[in-house]
């Protein structure tokens, strides 16, 4: 780099793609204190990824809640990217989110939302998002048992008569 008229040098640089302290060392031959060591914080890109921490395939119980489902942002290079919007949505299934949305992410860029599931047994579809970016997401699937029988009712099959060690004529 060439020296201005007032023996000024000056140069901008593009930062590496990781996180914390970045160097650079200027140096000219005959300079006092050659050289010299500037330094610059790297911060994150936006987040542009999400990943799965933990929370996928859960089995659970009728209107039962849970566990947290937890997903982590990224940039483009792979860092972790905090103070990120996420939103979880209901795509199938019967349930509802407990935790209030839109979700910040913590330092570590981890969200996490709890789900109530409801009356319906089967699957539970949710949907895991950026909110500024919405095509970006991840799904967790929440597999919903049946409860246990709270009462029983007769309906038929009362009072019949059938020959021993034979057949009733219902079931």
């Amino acid at each position: 780099v060439v020296t201005n008229k007032y023996g000024v040098a000056y140069s901008r640089v593009i930062l590496g793609d990781n996180l914390g302290t970045n160097r650079v060392i200027a140096s000219s031959v005959g300079l006092i204190d050659s050289p010299f060591t500037f330094e610059a914080d790297g911060l994150p890109a936006s987040a542009s990824q999400i990943e799965i921490v933990s929370g996928n395939n859960q089995t659970i119980n009728l209107q039962s809640q849970s566990q947290p489902m937890v997903v982590r942002a990224k940039d483009q290079f792979g860092n972790i990217v905090p103070n990120t919007q996420f939103q979880f949505e209901i795509i199938s299934g019967t349930a509802s989110i407990l935790t209030s949305q839109p979700i910040l992410s913590n330092g570590n860029g981890q969200a996490n939302a709890v789900m109530n599931s409801q009356t319906t047994s089967g699957n539970v579809l949710l949907k895991a998002y950026l909110l500024n970016k919405p095509n970006v997401f991840v799904l967790f699937n929440i597999q919903v048992l049946p409860g246990s029988p709270q009462n029983f009712e007769l309906i038929d099959g009362d009072q019949m008569i059938a020959t021993i060690n034979s057949l009733t004529p219902k079931p």
